[in-house]
């Protein structure tokens, strides 16, 4: 059993981000499987430790296609992004450094909610700028 099922309605259309959030989705399930299997606490915090660090490189990696594109929202992406990490991290320390459930459905709901949002209106930005540069000039 999975907690967070993609879907082609999560897909924001560009491939290197779609594909970073196919693996934090992999990464939330795979956290949710070793808790719900009872694993030990180590092999919990190892693929805690990996959700982190592959979120973080995912933001960064995000926010500077953001910066290259001068996406106008960008601050407003970066708070949500930094939002996220504090409420991850204050979920951990309540959790004795361990993720719990509740931290499991709140990363799933936010991601759920982040990219069928913002990240969808980040690509629909891209898109429409590589678009104009593709369309030949109006005599």
């Amino acid at each position: 059993m999975i907690l967070f099922e993609w879907s082609s309605d999560y897909e924001v259309g560009l491939p290197e981000v779609d594909s970073q959030h196919r693996g934090l989705v992999v990464m939330v399930n795979e956290l949710y499987t070793a808790m719900k299997a009872g694993q030990s606490d180590s092999a919990v915090k190892t693929t805690i430790e990996r959700l982190l660090s592959y979120t973080q490189e995912h933001f960064e990696a995000e926010e500077r296609e953001m910066r290259r594109s001068n996406y106008p929202e960008l601050a407003k992406h970066h708070r949500a992004h930094q939002q996220l990490t504090a409420r991850v991290l204050e979920l951990l320390a309540a959790g004795g450094a361990l993720p719990t459930f509740e931290l499991l459905n709140f990363l799933s709901d936010w991601l759920k909610r982040h990219i069928g949002h913002m990240d969808r209106e980040f690509g629909d930005f891209i898109r429409a700028r590589r678009n104009a540069t593709l369309q030949p000039p109006l005599l």
